[in-house]
């Protein structure tokens, strides 16, 4: 039965339309793609995000607005959980907004991405 489960969840990421597939999640290259995105977003709305205003509404619109992913695709669970973890390292590390900007960034050796095509990813 587990055997059977997998299969379908495999084969239900593996027909994503439009820029994801199974194979993006487990090879790491949906997370290089996002991280800087999220963090960068963050950081750019660092105000909103330390009064709890940012949503991961807003967050996955970016994402869609920047990538080739749809909405619904980033909304899925496997990617979903690959963003929260993302947030969640700012959050842990940053005691929820309350460290100054330029600290938070030290804590998790942020460095602003250069100004790169998304396909260069």
């Amino acid at each position: 039965m587990m055997r059977l489960y997998a299969f379908l969840l495999l084969t239900q990421l593996a027909t994503c339309k439009g820029g994801g597939s199974v194979h993006d999640i487990f090879d790491g290259t949906f997370q290089q793609i996002v991280d800087p995105l999220v963090k960068g977003y963050i950081f750019d709305n660092y105000g909103q995000f330390a009064a709890s205003q940012l949503t991961f509404r807003s967050l996955k619109t970016h994402l869609a607005a920047h990538t080739d992913y749809t909405y619904e695709q980033l909304s899925e669970d496997s990617r979903s959980e690959i963003i929260e973890e993302v947030t969640d390292e700012i959050a842990n590390n940053c005691n929820m907004g309350e460290v100054e900007l330029e600290e938070c960034k030290k804590r998790i050796g942020y460095q602003a991405p250069s100004k790169t095509s998304r396909d260069e990813l």
